[in-house]
């Protein structure tokens, strides 16, 4: 998000209701900007090599692969978070006497 003075990837919503609020006030413009980039795409001369629909999927996977490494530090802080709640959790729990 820009507002032209300032811009931020991230934006913070306290509940469910508020996230799709703002998805739903922001879909329409994604939607446009989206089809703008491709009906601008329409003049590039790759589109004698690739099609609309593969300069869209390439452009996807483009974009996956620059975000994979913070997807995937996010994976694997999400996953030591888990082990150590679950080490938390059996550490609370009152051990068998014999």
């Amino acid at each position: 998000m820009s507002t032209g003075l300032a811009a931020s990837e991230f934006l913070k919503v306290d509940n469910l209701p508020q996230l799709m609020d703002l998805v739903s006030k922001w879909a329409p413009a994604v939607q446009a900007a989206t089809l703008a980039d491709l009906v601008e795409d329409l003049n590039e001369p790759d589109l004698n090599e690739m099609g609309v629909l593969e300069i869209a999927a390439a452009r996807a996977a483009w974009g996956a692969r620059e975000r994979l490494p913070e997807l995937e530090a996010d994976r694997q802080r999400m996953i030591a978070e888990r082990r150590q709640r679950r080490r938390d959790q059996g550490s609370n729990q009152p051990r068998p006497t014999d």
